[in-house]
C-alpha cells in the first residue's frame, strides 16, 4: 500500500491542508508543536476506521472550534495495481465517496464506499504490519507486540529463508483446499459448503412450516366440536337476560312516576318556603330601619357640637403661620447673599488650581523632549545594527561546529617522532632539522617526506578522516566568516557585544517611550500637551483681566482656605434658612389640616341630616302602604302553608322508598346480554372461518406438498453431511500445517535479526548484533563485545533499537509493505546518532514509504535524498501543493 496524496480541511486547528507523497524519498514534515502536524496522521487513521456519521468521541474531538465547519478528509493511495480516490466529510449526514481504477473501474457512495475501502484495506493490508508501522507521539520506545502475526512479514521472512525442503507449495495447497469451505479468519461456511449448508437449513423450514400447517388444520377441526356446545349455552344465556331486562324496565317506569310526584310536592314547599322568607326580611327591615333612626339623631348632635370648637382653634393657627413665613423668607434673602461670596471663592480657587497645572504642564514637555532625544539616539544605532538574534545564534551555532571540527581534527591528527643521537640531523620535506635532545615531532597535516641517514626515507601521509575534517574546518570556518561579514563584525564576541548594545538599545527606546506615555497621560501627542497649556494660559489671563479690581489669592493654600470660610458661611445661612422653612412650613400645614377637619365636620352634618330625614320618609311610606297588624297576619297565614306542604311531601317521599332503584341491577343486566352477545357472534363467526378453512384444505393437496419436502431434506441433509466430512478433512490438515508452519516461523528470528543489524552498523559501528525473542522483539543488543538486555539500555539507545527494528521489518516487507510513520521519534538521540539514524531512514525510503514528523527544523538534515514539509502553525486558510525537493510552508 503507497499514499500519493492526502488532503485535509476543518480538522481541528488544520484551516486546509493538502501533502503530495514523493516516490523513492523520505518525506520530512516539519512545525512547531500544536501546529497539525499529528493531525495529518490522525486524519488518515479516522478515514478508515470510522463512517462519516459516526457520533464516535474520536470523531467529534477533531471538528474545529469556533467555527461552524465539517472535518473533511481525502486521500489517493494504492493497494497493489489498484488505485483509489477516497473521501469523507464528517458530519450528521456524512459524505463518503470511494472511486477506483486500475483493472477495474468503480465509484462508490455512502455506507457501501466505507465498506468497500474496508474490505480493500483488510484483503490487501496486512493489519499488524500497519499498525506496527505507525509510531506515534509518545509510542516510539514501545516495542510492537503483533509484528509475530504478521503474515506479510512472516511471508517475506520465509521467502528470504530459502526453498521449503517439505516440498514447495503443500501449504497453499491445503490453504486452498480450507478456502473452499470456509473463510480463514473467522472459518464461517463459504462456497458449495455453504451452499448445502443454507439448502438444508431451507428444506428444513419448509417441512416444519408444511407439518405446523397440517397440525393447524388439525386443531382446527377440535375447536369446531368444542365450540358447537358452547354456541348453545350462549344462545339461552342471551334469551333468559333479554327476559329479566324486560322486568326490570317495567319497575324503572314505575319507580319515574313516584319520582315525579315527589317533584311536585318538593316545589309547592319551595314556594311556601319563600314567601315566609318574604314576609320575614320586611319585619326584619322595618326594625333596623327604628334603630338607625335613633343613631343617627344623636351622631348630628355630636358632630354640631364638635364643629363649634373646631372653628375656634383655625383662628389661632392662621396667625401663627403668618409670622413664621415671614421669618423664612429674611433667612433665604441672607442665604442667597453667603452662597454668591463662596461661589466667587471657589472662582478663585479654580484660578489657583490652573496656575499649578501650568506649571506643570512645563515641566512634563520638557520631560517629553529630553526623553525623545534619548530614543532617536538608541534608534538610530538600531537602524546601524545588522547582528540579530536569529543572525547571532547562526554565528554561535557556526563557532561551536568550528571548534567541535577543530578538536576533532586534534584528534585525528598523526603525529611522528624520531628518535637518535642528541644533534643529529634529519631532513624534513627539503629542510635540515636537529633532533633536540635525540628526539623530532612532526604533525602530519599533509604528506610529510622524512630523509634519515644511511639513505633511508620515509613518507607519511594524513588519514582520509583527517582530510575530510580539514575540508569540513575549512567550510565551517568560512560560513563562519560570511555570517559575521553579515553582521558587520570581526568576531563572534564582538557580534554578542553588538547584539547586546541593540538590546540595550531597544531598551531604552521602549523606556523612551514609556516615558513619554506617562507624561501625556490622557493624551495622544506632544502637541495636544502644548494647546492644553495655551489654553491654561489663556484662562488665567482672562479671569486676571475680569477681577481686576480686586486682589486675587497668591497661594493655592490661601484659596482654598478662603474658600473654606465662604463654605462655612454659606453652610450655616443655609442651615438657618432651611430651619425656619421647615418650621414655616409645619405652621401652614397644621393650618392645612385644621381648615380640612372643620370642612370634614360640615360634610358629615350635612349627610348625616339627609340621610335621617330619607329613613323617617321611608319608615312613614311602608306604614301607609302595609300596616304592621296586616304584616303580622300574612306572616301567620305563611307559616300554616308551609307546614302543611312539608307533610305532604314526607308522605310522597315514603311511597318512592318503597319502590327501590332497579337501575343498576337494570345496567348489570343489559352488560351482561351484551357480552353474550357478543361472544355468540365471535363464537360463529369462528366456527364459519374454520369449516371454511377445512373445506379449502380438503380441496388441496397439503399432503402431497408434505411428502415431496420431506424426500428434499433427505437429499439435502445427505448432501451436506457429505461436504461436513470434506470441510472437516480440510480443517484439520489446513490448521494442522498451519500449526507446523507457525512453529517454523518461529525460526525467522535471526532472519530479522540480521536484516536490523545490517540497518544498525551504520550507525553503531561493524560490531552491532541483536537478539529476538519469540514475538520477534528485540531481546538483547551487542556493542563493543558486551551484551545488554533492552531494558539495561538508555533511553536513546532503546529508542534508536525500537526504530531499527520496524524500520527492519519495513524493509523485509516492503514489496507488499505499508507506509512507515514516525511522529517525533528520536528525540533522546545525541547529534552524531541522530544523523546516521537519519542516512538509515533516507536510505529506506528508496524501497519503503517513509515519513518523518517533527517539531525542530533542520533535524533530519542529514537524510539525502529527502523532501521537507513545513507547517507554519496559526489560522491562516489556504492549500499548498509542494514541489518535488522544494521545502514549503503548509498554511494550517
Amino acid at each position: 500500500m503507497r499514499y500519493h496524496r492526502v488532503t485535509v480541511r476543518n480538522f481541528r486547528g488544520i484551516s486546509e491542508a493538502r501533502v503530495d507523497f514523493p516516490e523513492g524519498r523520505l518525506l520530512v514534515i516539519e512545525g512547531p508543536n500544536e501546529a497539525g502536524k499529528s493531525s495529518i496522521v490522525e486524519a488518515i487513521g479516522l478515514l478508515f476506521e470510522f463512517p462519516a456519521e459516526s457520533g464516535a468521541e474520536q470523531v467529534r474531538r477533531v471538528r474545529p472550534v469556533g467555527r461552524d465547519a465539517d472535518p473533511e478528509v481525502e486521500l489517493e493511495f494504492s493497494i497493489g495495481r489498484a488505485w483509489c480516490r477516497y473521501r469523507k466529510v464528517f458530519s450528521r449526514r456524512g459524505v463518503t465517496e470511494l472511486e477506483v481504477s486500475g483493472g477495474s473501474e468503480a465509484v462508490y457512495s455512502g455506507r457501501e464506499a466505507h465498506d468497500r475501502a474496508r474490505r480493500l484495506l483488510e484483503e490487501g493490508v496486512d493489519e499488524a504490519l500497519f499498525k506496527s508501522l505507525r509510531v506515534l507521539q509518545g509510542e516510539s520506545l514501545a516495542a510492537p507486540g503483533a509484528l509475530s502475526k504478521s503474515q506479510q512479514l512472516l511471508k517475506a521472512l520465509d521467502a528470504a529463508a530459502g526453498p521449503d525442503p517439505a516440498g514447495e507449495g503443500l501449504f497453499e495447497r491445503a490453504k486452498q483446499e480450507f478456502a473452499r469451505y470456509y473463510t480463514e479468519k473467522r472459518e464461517q461456511p463459504t462456497g458449495e459448503f455453504a451452499t448445502a449448508r443454507k439448502e438444508l437449513e431451507e428444506a428444513q423450514q419448509q417441512v416444519a412450516q408444511l407439518e405446523g400447517e397440517v397440525r393447524a388444520l388439525e386443531a382446527q377441526a377440535e375447536r369446531v366440536r368444542q365450540l358447537e356446545p358452547e354456541i348453545a349455552a350462549l344462545r339461552e344465556a342471551v334469551e333468559g337476560l333479554e327476559a329479566r331486562q324486560r322486568e326490570l324496565e317495567a319497575a324503572l317506569e314505575a319507580r319515574r312516576e313516584a319520582e315525579h310526584a315527589e317533584e311536585l310536592a318538593r316545589k309547592e314547599l319551595e314556594a311556601a318556603e319563600a314567601q315566609l322568607r318574604q314576609l320575614g326580611e320586611e319585619v326584619q327591615r322595618r326594625a333596623e330601619r327604628g334603630r338607625e333612626v335613633e343613631r343617627l339623631a344623636q351622631e348630628l348632635e355630636a358632630l354640631e357640637r364638635e364643629f363649634a370648637d373646631r372653628r375656634e382653634e383655625l383662628g389661632v393657627l392662621e396667625a401663627e403661620a403668618r409670622a413664621k413665613r415671614e421669618a423664612a423668607n429674611a433667612a433665604g434673602k441672607q442665604f442667597e447673599t453667603a452662597s454668591t461670596r463662596a461661589k466667587t471663592l471657589a472662582d478663585d480657587l479654580n484660578y489657583a488650581q490652573e496656575l499649578l497645572q501650568a506649571a506643570q504642564m512645563e515641566r512634563r514637555l520638557q520631560a517629553i523632549g529630553e526623553a525623545e532625544e534619548r530614543r532617536e539616539a538608541a534608534r538610530a544605532f538600531l537602524a546601524r545594527c545588522r547582528v540579530t538574534p536569529e543572525l547571532l545564534k547562526r554565528v554561535e551555532e557556526a563557532e561551536q561546529q568550528v571548534q567541535r571540527t577543530e578538536a576533532q581534527l586534534r584528534a585525528v591528527v598523526v603525529q611522528v617522532e624520531v628518535e637518535g643521537p642528541a644533534g643529529a640531523r634529519v631532513v624534513v620535506d627539503g629542510e635540515e632539522r636537529p633532533l633536540e635532545r635525540g628526539l623530532l615531532k612532526v604533525e602530519v597535516t599533509e604528506e610529510r617526506r622524512i630523509d634519515l641517514p644511511g639513505g633511508f626515507a620515509v613518507v607519511v601521509r594524513p588519514s582520509q578522516s583527517q582530510g575530510l575534517l580539514e575540508g569540513r574546518l575549512r567550510e565551517r570556518r568560512e560560513e563562519l566568516e560570511r555570517l559575521l561579514a553579515d553582521g558587520g563584525a570581526a568576531t563572534a564576541e564582538e557580534a554578542r557585544e553588538l547584539e547586546r548594545r541593540r538590546l540595550a538599545a531597544r531598551q531604552e527606546v521602549e523606556q523612551a517611550e514609556r516615558t513619554i506615555r506617562q507624561q501625556l497621560m490622557d493624551l495622544p501627542n506632544r502637541e495636544d500637551l502644548e494647546g492644553r497649556l495655551q489654553r491654561t494660559r489663556g484662562r488665567i489671563a482672562a479671569y486676571r483681566a475680569a477681577h481686576a479690581g480686586r486682589t486675587l489669592p497668591a497661594t493655592i493654600e490661601e484659596a482654598r482656605r478662603a474658600k473654606e470660610t465662604g463654605d462655612a458661611e454659606m453652610q450655616e445661612a443655609r442651615a438657618a434658612a432651611e430651619a425656619a422653612e421647615r418650621a414655616a412650613r409645619e405652621a401652614e400645614e397644621a393650618l392645612r389640616r385644621a381648615d380640612a377637619a372643620v370642612r370634614e365636620i360640615v360634610t358629615r352634618v350635612e349627610r348625616s341630616r339627609g340621610l335621617l330625614e330619607q329613613l323617617r320618609s321611608e319608615a312613614e311610606r311602608a306604614e301607609r302602604e302595609r300596616p304592621t297588624a296586616q304584616l303580622d297576619q300574612e306572616l301567620a297565614a305563611a307559616r300554616g302553608k308551609a307546614a302543611l306542604a312539608q307533610r305532604k311531601l314526607d308522605e310522597v317521599r315514603e311511597r318512592l322508598a318503597a319502590h327501590g332503584d332497579p337501575a343498576p341491577e337494570l345496567k348489570r343486566v343489559v352488560s351482561e346480554r351484551d357480552t353474550a352477545e357478543r361472544r355468540l357472534r365471535e363464537a360463529e363467526r369462528e366456527v364459519d372461518e374454520a369449516r371454511g378453512a377445512l373445506k379449502h384444505a380438503g380441496e388441496g393437496p397439503l399432503q402431497a406438498r408434505l411428502d415431496e419436502a420431506r424426500n428434499r431434506l433427505a437429499a439435502a441433509t445427505e448432501r451436506a453431511e457429505r461436504l461436513e466430512r470434506k470441510a472437516a478433512a480440510a480443517r484439520l490438515l489446513f490448521r494442522t500445517l498451519e500449526k507446523h508452519r507457525e512453529a517454523a516461523q518461529r525460526m525467522y528470528g535471526p532472519l530479522l535479526a540480521e536484516r536490523m543489524a545490517e540497518l544498525g552498523r551504520r550507525v553503531f559501528g561493524e560490531d552491532f548484533a541483536v537478539e529476538l525473542d519469540a514475538e520477534l522483539a528485540p531481546k538483547r543488543r551487542r556493542l563493543n563485545g558486551r551484551w545488554l538486555e533492552v531494558e539495561q539500555l538508555s533511553i536513546g539507545a532503546r529508542e534508536q533499537l525500537a526504530v531499527l527494528h520496524r524500520a527492519a521489518c519495513a524493509a523485509a516487507a516492503a514489496r507488499d509493505g505499508v507506509p512507515f510513520f514516525l511522529d517525533d521519534a528520536l528525540g533522546w538521540s545525541d547529534e552524531q546518532r541522530l544523523e546516521e539514524m537519519a542516512r538509515v531512514l533516507a536510505g529506506l525510503a528508496q524501497e519503503v514509504q517513509v515519513v518523518v514528523l517533527t517539531c525542530q527544523p533542520g533535524r533530519f538534515a542529514a537524510a539525502q535524498p529527502a523532501e521537507v514539509v513545513r507547517i507554519a502553525g496559526g489560522r491562516t486558510e489556504g492549500t499548498v501543493d509542494p514541489g518535488r525537493g522544494s521545502q514549503p510552508e503548509l498554511p494550517i
